[in-house]
C-alpha cells in the first residue's frame, strides 16, 4: 500500500512539474566562438498555451545589434499569441517586433518573424531574449512533438552593420496525452 502511495505521489509530481514549466530550457550566458540562437522546449496539452524562449549565446567576440528570427510552424497545430521581452532585452531597452507571414514554400506552415533591435547600438546580451506564447490547437494530435524550425540571421553593432555568423537550433513542443496518463493512473488501482 505504501509503495502504491509513493508511486502515485511521484507520478503526480512529475505531471505538475511538466505543466508548470513556464519557460522551457534556460540559456547559458556565453557560447563558444560562434554565436548561437536557439529555441527552447515546452510541454502542454491541446487548447492550452505553451512558452518557447529565444535564447542567445554570443560568440567570444560577437557584438550583435540586430537579430531576425523566422520560426516556421504548422498552422493547423499552433497559433501565435504574443512575445514578451526577457531580462537581457529589458536591460538595454531593446525593441521587439513580430509578424506572421505565409510560408511560400509550404502553404500548411506559417512563419513568425521576430525582429530584435538594440536601440542605441549597444550589444544585445546573452540569455533568454524573448518568450513566445503559442496555443496548441484543440485538434492537434496528442502525444506528438511539434517542431519549430529556426531560421536566424544577425547583424553586428558596427556602422554600417555587417552580417554575423550564427548557428541555430530549432525548438520543440510536446503535445501531451493527458487522458492516457490518467487512464494508466486509474488502472494502477
Amino acid at each position: 500500500m505504501a509503495t502504491l502511495f509513493f508511486r502515485l505521489i511521484g507520478t503526480l509530481l512529475l505531471l505538475l512539474l511538466g505543466f508548470f514549466s513556464p519557460h522551457g530550457l534556460a540559456a547559458q550566458q556565453t557560447g563558444g566562438t560562434v554565436t548561437r540562437v536557439e529555441l527552447g522546449f515546452d510541454q502542454s496539452v491541446p487548447g492550452e498555451q505553451t512558452f518557447i524562449p529565444i535564447a542567445l549565446k554570443p560568440g567570444a567576440e560577437a557584438k550583435i545589434g540586430k537579430i531576425i528570427t523566422e520560426i516556421v510552424f504548422a498552422t493547423n497545430l499552433l497559433s501565435f499569441e504574443e512575445a514578451r521581452k526577457g531580462t537581457p532585452l529589458k536591460s538595454i531597452d531593446a525593441e521587439v517586433s513580430t509578424r506572421i507571414k505565409e510560408d511560400e514554400e509550404n502553404s500548411e506552415n506559417s512563419i513568425l518573424e521576430v525582429i530584435i533591435t538594440s536601440p542605441t547600438g549597444e550589444a544585445i546580451p546573452g540569455g533568454n531574449l524573448v518568450f513566445l506564447t503559442f496555443r496548441i490547437a484543440l485538434e492537434a494530435p496528442r502525444a506528438q512533438m511539434i517542431q519549430l524550425e529556426n531560421r536566424t540571421r544577425a547583424m553586428s553593432t558596427n556602422d554600417p552593420p555587417e552580417p554575423v555568423e550564427v548557428a541555430t537550433a530549432g525548438g520543440e513542443i510536446e503535445n501531451l496525452d493527458i487522458a492516457a496518463v490518467f487512464a494508466c493512473f486509474f488502472y494502477l488501482h
